[in-house]
């Protein structure tokens, strides 16, 4: 959950961060978990020590996949930062946990774990959500088990942390030849997926289940919710 990136608008994205990482202790191009770093802090923003900060990245656009409208970025978290020192507008300290590689330049913000009901089941539920897998933070062909996806439902649906979603393709109509009659074919169940974190309007899932390949442009449906 920590490491799982987030889809959002464009202008959220690029206001992102209180600041950037401007060097690392031995001049080191790629950083990672234990590196001492540099942090300049923009303006107005302020740090104290023991701070966490999420370092930060923005992705590539994101465009539906039916549409082709532009849905934002992502923003990938990439570490985390604690702040051991602090001189005027420049904080010291070393980054405690590694999702990926980092670099000088990538941006920081202030680091909170989103939240996840741990404590609670997802019921089965009859309201009706629906959905689809917009794309993936690695831009993968084809998707299975434990592959993050985002899907194009968010809170204003009603949809947080901890909700599942059933991940179903449709099939086309089929001829009965003795009849000439159109026969509808049910869709593929091809897998489950758990909401991890939410947006207004997005959310980035955890494949949980996988009975076959899954990919952009499958269709999801509200199959069970956290009560709150």
């Amino acid at each position: 959950i920590a490491c799982s990136p987030v889809l959002l608008e464009d202008p959220a994205v690029s206001a992102a961060g209180i600041g950037s990482v401007v060097k690392s202790h031995d001049n080191r191009l790629l950083l990672s978990q234990e590196d001492e770093v540099f942090i300049a802090v923009d303006g107005a923003q302020s740090l104290k020590v023991g701070d966490r900060l999420a370092v930060v990245r923005p992705g590539l656009r994101v465009l539906h996949p039916w549409s082709k409208g532009a849905l934002g970025r992502p923003l990938f978290t990439l570490g985390i930062f604690e702040v051991a020192e602090v001189r005027d507008r420049t904080a010291r300290g070393r980054l405690i946990y590694s999702c990926e590689a980092m670099n000088v330049g990538d941006r920081v913000m202030p680091f909170t774990l989103a939240p996840f009901p741990e404590d609670k089941i997802a019921q089965p539920t009859t309201r009706v959500v629906e959905g689809v897998i917009l794309e993936n933070p690695r831009r993968l062909q084809v998707l299975a088990l434990q592959h993050m996806v985002y899907l194009d439902v968010g809170t204003g649906q009603g949809i947080g942390p901890g909700d599942v979603f059933a991940v179903y393709r449709p099939n086309a109509p089929a001829v009965n030849p003795a009849k000439g009659e159109v026969v509808p074919i049910p869709p593929d169940r091809l897998g489950e997926a758990v909401v991890i974190r939410v947006t207004n309007t997005t959310a980035t899932a955890v494949i949980s289940a996988s009975a076959k390949e899954l990919r952009a442009g499958d269709r999801v449906v509200l199959s069970r919710q956290i009560q709150r």
